[in-house]
């Protein structure tokens, strides 16, 4: 199984002053950055394809999960300004910057790009990550779960393309995986 380290630099955001945005006016954008390691299992290390026409194309299917480092920097609206939805005095408690912790779910597939010794030096990976980010950072809003309902932790979705290089000597995870 590979290990792989990730570098993210990103914007979330969420919430809006207009009541079908959110009912408090709450609004927040989070410039992130964060530092992933996360290991993914093939589907082609665990199985025999090199005989069967369906394993050979599905051997490239991959998950996995991992754990990181989420740096939050947010900008956030911390005062209710719809009136009908409480008193304005009220301030939503939260930290602009935080560190937490991020744990990936990770689903995809991987094409390999062969060398002229026929060894995958190179794979474009197509795939879907979802984060659960520990503590409520994320957004900047830490609300008091018997005034908000808060039923669970911070969480972002990402639909990836990338491109990775594999370095070393031939092991499992990148030896050649052509028909044989």
């Amino acid at each position: 199984m590979p290990i792989g380290a990730e570098i993210q630099s990103g914007t979330l955001s969420g919430g809006g002053l207009l009541p079908n945005q959110d009912p408090f006016g709450r609004k927040y954008v989070n410039n992130y950055k964060a530092l992933i390691l996360h290991g993914d299992f093939q589907l082609g290390a665990g199985i025999d394809y090199s005989s069967n026409w369906f394993f050979q194309i599905v051997k490239g299917f991959y998950a996995g999960t991992g754990i990181g480092l989420v740096d939050n920097n947010n900008k956030v609206q911390r005062t209710n300004v719809i009136i009908a939805n409480g008193p304005l005095t009220y301030i939503f408690p939260g930290s602009d910057k935080s560190i937490d912790v991020d744990i990936p779910l990770r689903f995809g597939y991987e094409f390999k790009i062969y060398n002229a010794y026929d060894e995958p030096g190179l794979a474009i990976d197509i795939g879907y990550i979802h984060s659960v980010v520990f503590n409520s950072g994320l957004d900047g809003y830490n609300d008091n779960r018997s005034i908000f309902k808060h039923n669970s932790e911070d969480q972002y979705r990402q639909i990836v393309i990338g491109v990775k290089f594999n370095f070393g000597n031939i092991t499992s995870y990148n030896k050649p995986i052509r028909n044989l």
